[in-house]
This record gives C-alpha cells, sequence and structure tokens, in this order.
C-alpha cells in the first residue's frame, strides 16, 4: 500500500506543469525598436566584460540612479 501511495504521489508530481504563469503577457507591439534593444543588449555585455563577470544576473532600475550607492547599479530582480 506504502508503494502505492509513493508511486501515485511521484506520477502526479511528474505531471506538474513545469512553468508557472507569472502573470506577464506579450505586448501586443513592440515597446521599442529593435534596434534600440541591440544596442541596449550590447552595452551591457560591455559593461559587463569590464567587470569581469563570468555570470550575471541583469536587472532593471526602479528608481533614478543617481540615488543608488557606489557599484550599484540595479535595484530589483525577479526570476
Amino acid at each position: 500500500m506504502k508503494r502505492l501511495i509513493a508511486l501515485t504521489f511521484a506520477a502526479m508530481v511528474a505531471l506538474l506543469p513545469t512553468m508557472a504563469p507569472a502573470g506577464s503577457s506579450e505586448a501586443a507591439q513592440a515597446i521599442l525598436p529593435a534596434d534600440q534593444v541591440a544596442t541596449f543588449s550590447n552595452r551591457v555585455q560591455k559593461d559587463l566584460a569590464a567587470r569581469g563577470a563570468h555570470v550575471a544576473i541583469v536587472a532593471r532600475t526602479g528608481r533614478d540612479p543617481s540615488t543608488l550607492p557606489d557599484g550599484i547599479d540595479y535595484t530589483h530582480i525577479a526570476y
């Protein structure tokens, strides 16, 4: 009986969705032009390379960057 319960539980877990919705949806049309996004992406990549970063979590700034402490360029992230 314990084995049956364990197998049932394992099957239920295996069938759960692997991704949960984040409450966001795709924009109907692009907010920024693709060339502007590419330019920003390249700037971020060069900034990270200049800092010697091998791995990074890139986030957006949620407030005026001039109010952030030295060395802090981003204020929050989500994953």
